[in-house]
């Protein structure tokens, strides 16, 4: 009968670090794509502000009868379609929310991690107290993937 506590005990304790393992995974995939996301996001700020606020300081600054506005315009009218295109896809796709959700999500499963990591590495003396600790983090992981699931992209 001891045997099997001890035993149960283990197979408990390995549980809570392949959570960990898998939880360090996730958000690792979630820091990706909020990488990408905010990179993507910016330049479409930067873009936006950056090319009419140079069309408008060269008119500012050598009236809207310049040669220098011609080639700018030309430069100006493919880069402002781009960003045209990225902010409608950025929109249609729901870039903003999905960055929201990959902070979230990335926060929420470093958290399982570090608690797990905790639990697996200085585990209680006993069976019982152990899955008193490592049930609510289970349950909060089991959680967090049917929340990614909705959310997949």
């Amino acid at each position: 009968m001891m045997l099997e506590r001890e035993d149960l005990h283990d197979k408990l304790r390995i549980r809570c670090g392949e959570l960990a393992f898998q939880s360090f995974g996730y958000q690792y995939i979630f820091d990706s794509r909020i990488k990408r996301l905010s990179t993507n996001l910016n330049l479409i700020k930067a873009m936006g502000l950056l090319v009419p606020a140079l069309v408008g300081s060269i008119v500012f600054a050598y009236g809207n009868q310049s040669s220098l506005l011609s080639g700018i315009v030309k430069f100006a009218t493919p880069v402002l379609i781009f960003q045209f295109v990225l902010s409608l896809l950025a929109v249609v796709y729901k870039w903003d929310d999905e960055l929201y959700y990959g902070v979230e999500a990335s926060a929420s499963y470093a958290n399982l991690h570090a608690e797990f990591r905790k639990i697996q590495q200085f585990p209680p003396s006993t069976y019982n107290d152990l899955s008193v600790q490592s049930q609510p983090l289970e349950t909060e992981y089991g959680l967090r993937q049917q929340q990614d699931s909705k959310v997949s992209h």
